[in-house]
């Protein structure tokens, strides 16, 4: 048992839950830790005030979980997360990093860096391009100049 896991049967909040599921996923409990991660999310759930059977996204939260399992070998756990993220960027369409910072978000050319090493694993290069291009369609032009810039696919 690690100190996370002692930590949250005493009662740890969120955080605390997130680190467990990234401490769990880094020891390839895989099972474990997306029981973690789905602790942490009812939890903040609870905390927002949701209605019952609806979720809050928690972007901050998924991307360190995320890289946890990829860095463990592990993207094809990771992906779904990945797209909850692009869809999110594809809906608010705005990649201004004071805005996104103030919504708990990544910044945009992170998520865009960060996340392209992930798909490349697991998806052949014309899939890589039209994933991406659904995300560059969606965004505002700053956004566009990001793909160039990150030298993105799309």
């Amino acid at each position: 048992m690690t100190y996370w896991d002692k930590l949250v049967t005493i009662g740890g909040d969120t955080r605390d839950w997130l680190n467990v599921a990234a401490t769990r996923a880094m020891v390839q409990d895989f099972a474990g830790a997306e029981e973690a991660f789905q602790r942490m999310q009812q939890m903040r759930n609870e905390e927002a005030g949701a209605e019952p059977g609806k979720s809050i996204f928690m972007p901050q939260e998924t991307v360190g979980y995320l890289a946890a399992l990829d860095r463990v070998g592990r993207p094809d756990l990771a992906l779904p997360l990945l797209e909850q993220l692009a869809g999110f960027y594809r809906s608010l369409k705005i990649t201004d990093s004071q805005f996104l910072f103030g919504h708990g978000m990544p910044f945009f050319e992170a998520f865009l860096c960060n996340s392209l090493g992930i798909v490349r694993k697991l998806k052949m290069p014309e899939e890589v391009r039209d994933r991406y291009r659904l995300i560059h369609d969606a965004v505002d032009d700053a956004g566009k100049r990001m793909f160039d810039e990150g030298g993105i696919p799309y």
